[in-house]
């Protein structure tokens, strides 16, 4: 029972004891002239102050409303970087918000960690301690959902408590004494509680204020007193028990060892007994063997006699064999000289296959990754890597041949694990290597430095403190492309297998740098492609971004690949047009040729641009949300009638008829977005949905419940199957891309839905039964 009462007294008093500790008494009356006077002052540290103020105000009255200005303060303060404002802002989300925060301790408790975390930052011990009294109180509010809580309140109250303790705080550390007595004696440690409600009563000295440790000390020492007198009681019932149960153990050990001494008596008895009966079954069992054991001796002597003539035979046989033993041993240590010779030359093949799969593998793996690379730097990078585990490589370098340019573009090059500075050759240094193996088509394997003379070469061509070098070039449809080069500070240290590797891998380099060639011709058109993508997929409206990706590369393939297949020919026509030029053999009719194929070409890009420009331009309609849409409040019913009006043009002269059964609705939300759904359904539905029909009608239908807007829009149109339902809002979408149909309509439907009303939307459909829409939007 006083636990109990000391339970409710906390209850009553614990929203004081929090508030005071930290923040002081809420003055209700400021809490109007605060909201009159924030919209008038500027962002700053002095407006986040006075907007924690009134958070901390609202919390004790009106903790919704608190928890709605504490997370906006706490954005305020984050925009500014202030500190202390987001300190004491993520501490009154956390007292406000744990019913808003959907009852979940973690995620509340996760602001108080976060003031914590930013106090520390500030190394001020005050507030470091503050945060950390505000968070065992939390911890110590909620130990009726979770009892282990109440070592988090202990842990954070015991840290404040020694902050404030060197600081001098006596009061602050006479609370928080309390609040740890107070956790400790709900956790049944008496004697901690009574240690620390001690300490909180030495604290306060001569303030003899009736406060929760003089409770929790008081019951503490009248349970303490009655414990002791429980004690007594048992030791002197303790004492009793242990006379009679001293007088009880006596007589049951007299007559115990009487009772024994009986019993031993007769087991000797019995023993002796058993003892005659075995040994006359002994002598009986021993006369019987002496019986048994003269036949078998008498059996044993005869079969002896019979295997002492075989013996002899066998022993005549045994060294006849003799001889022949040893003729076949000395056979078979030939043989087995032989196996062992066999052997050695087995375990040689097989080091050689395994080294030989271990480099066929690392070629594979080099051939998978170098075709991936769509960059110079990737592909060198990627050789750089493999090659050393295939051949002595302390130098590499790998360059790109541009043969209308009659130059040499030494990009990459490293020696020893250090990269060295890009340099260009000119084809006229034939006595380069570099330049040899390019213009000559070929290989060359150096030995030694000497090597370079034998075919011509310049010495200085290699680093001095190389020996031996490898060059090979690279081809792409039998042209060279670049060349790879390997070099090692060994002699002689590339074989012709070193060869055949960097034949593999030239190869493989040879269709990777081919294909980054044409990458970066294409850089430009895929960079717009992406841009385009990055904006759609900026705004996540659909799930379906694959299909949203082949739905742009289709609609723009065509005039890209048009432009591309111009410019190809306005190129090749260019070069011919400037050979012509070059030889002085050009003539009018030449030049007027030229000028009407770049008219010609000109004409066509311009057409295919223009077009692909608009599909992009069409791609960013749907991906760019209606920020220029404002807020108002309008009739619904009448706003769509005024949208029906509008669209009676595209009605007039059809069979078709739209029915509204709309109630009168005020609504604050965005008209714009009303008016283009109802006109992308009706679109629809007049283009897909009654095609090739004499009549339709489609129902509008707008009902108000509680605080949500539910619509519904239907016709009895040809319907969808269930294929096509399921990809309706899918961009790019369309079953009439013949007709010219765009796919963006539901596309945009469901993006204004979801993304700008903050609704959902749902469809139903069959063949042959028109489809269905159903709307739940915020009022």
């Amino acid at each position: 029972m006083k636990r109990l009462f000391v339970f409710c007294f906390w209850l009553t008093i614990h929203s004081n004891i929090s508030t005071n500790l930290l923040f002081g008494q809420c003055n209700c009356n400021r809490i109007d002239s605060i909201k009159a006077i924030l919209p008038k002052m500027p962002l700053s540290e002095q407006k986040i102050d006075l907007m924690n103020t009134l958070t901390e105000d609202l919390a004790q009255n009106n903790k919704k409303q608190g928890f709605e200005y504490a997370k906006r303060t706490l954005d305020s303060a984050k925009a500014i970087n202030y500190t202390l404002g987001m300190i004491r802002a993520n501490l009154n989300i956390g007292r406000c918000g744990y019913e808003f925060l959907m009852n979940n301790f973690e995620t509340t408790l996760s602001y108080y960690k976060k003031a914590i975390q930013l106090a520390e930052k500030t190394q001020k011990p005050e507030i470091i301690a503050m945060c950390k009294a505000e968070t065992g109180l939390f911890y110590r509010t909620y130990t009726f959902l979770e009892r282990d809580y109440l070592d988090g309140a202990i842990q954070h109250y015991t840290e404040a408590m020694q902050i404030y303790e060197r600081l001098g705080d006596k009061k602050r550390t006479a609370e928080l004494a309390e609040g740890i007595a107070e956790a400790y004696y709900e956790k049944n440690e008496l004697e901690k509680a009574l240690e620390y409600s001690n300490k909180s009563a030495d604290l306060r000295g001569e303030d003899n204020t009736f406060n929760k440790a003089d409770i929790i000390k008081k019951s503490l020492d009248e349970q303490i007193r009655s414990q002791r007198f429980t004690i007594w009681l048992f030791v002197i019932a303790s004492l009793i028990l242990a006379v009679l149960a001293i007088v009880a153990v006596r007589s049951f050990l007299q007559a115990r060892r009487a009772n024994k001494l009986l019993e031993a008596q007769k087991t000797d008895l019995q023993i002796l007994n058993s003892q005659i009966l075995a040994q006359k079954e002994e002598l009986e069992k021993a006369k019987n063997e002496l019986e048994a054991k003269a036949l078998i001796m008498e059996s044993q002597n005869k079969q002896i006699n019979r295997q002492n003539k075989e013996i002899l035979l066998q022993k005549e046989a045994i060294e006849m064999h003799a001889a022949e033993l040893a003729k076949k041993t000395e056979e078979v240590e030939r043989q087995n000289k032989e196996i062992l010779l066999q052997k050695n030359h087995l375990e040689e093949q097989s080091k050689k296959l395994r080294k030989a799969n271990e480099t066929i593998t690392i070629l594979s793996r080099i051939g998978q990754n170098i075709t991936s690379a769509l960059t110079f730097k990737e592909i060198f990078t990627t050789i750089h890597t493999y090659i050393k585990d295939l051949m002595p490589v302390e130098g590499f370098a790998m360059v790109q041949y541009y043969p209308e340019k009659q130059l040499i573009d030494c990009k990459m090059s490293v020696e020893r694990g250090k990269f060295l500075p890009a340099y260009t050759l000119s084809v006229e240094e034939k006595d380069n290597p570099i330049v040899f193996c390019i213009l000559q088509g070929r290989s060359l394997i150096i030995d030694e430095r000497e090597d370079f003379l034998q075919h011509g070469l310049n010495v200085n061509s290699l680093s001095v403190d190389f020996n031996s070098a490898m060059y090979y070039p690279m081809q792409s449809e039998n042209q060279i492309i670049g060349l790879l080069m390997v070099k090692s500070s060994l002699v002689a240290a590339y074989t012709s297998s070193h060869m055949d590797i960097m034949k593999t891998i030239a190869s493989y380099a040879g269709i990777a740098l081919d294909n980054a060639i044409a990458y970066e011709q294409l850089d430009e058109a895929i960079n717009t492609l992406k841009a385009t993508q990055n904006q759609l997929v900026e705004a996540e409206k659909m799930a379906a971004l694959g299909n949203l990706v082949a739905g742009v590369a289709h609609e723009i393939n065509t005039p890209v690949g048009i432009c591309v297949t111009a410019s190809s020919r306005m190129d090749s026509k260019t070069r011919q047009f400037k050979e012509l030029y070059a030889a002085g053999a050009m003539k009018r009719k030449d030049l007027e040729e030229y000028l009407e194929t770049m008219s010609e070409g000109n004409q066509i890009l311009l057409t295919n641009l223009r077009r692909a420009a608009e599909l992009v331009q069409s791609f960013k309609r749907v991906a760019v949300e209606q920020t220029s849409e404002t807020k108002r409040v309008f009739n619904l019913k009448s706003y769509l009638q005024e949208t029906l009006i509008a669209l009676q043009p595209e009605l007039k002269g059809k069979p078709y008829v739209v029915h509204l059964d709309c109630e009168d609705i005020e609504i604050d939300s965005y008209a714009g977005v009303f008016s283009q759904i109802l006109t992308n359904l009706i679109m629809n539905s007049l283009i897909h949905a009654f095609k090739g029909r004499t009549e339709g009608n489609m129902w509008i239908e707008a009902r108000k419940q509680g605080n949500r807007l539910l619509m519904k829009y239907r016709d009895d149109g040809i319907g969808m199957p269930p294929e096509v339902l399921a990809k309706i809002y899918e961009p790019f979408f369309t079953t009439n891309r013949e007709g010219g149909g765009s796919g963006l309509g539901m596309h945009i439907v469901y993006n204004l839905v979801v993304q700008k009303l903050n609704g959902k939307i749902q469809a139903e459909s069959e063949v042959g039964k028109g489809v269905t829409f159903y709307f739940d939007l915020p009022l």
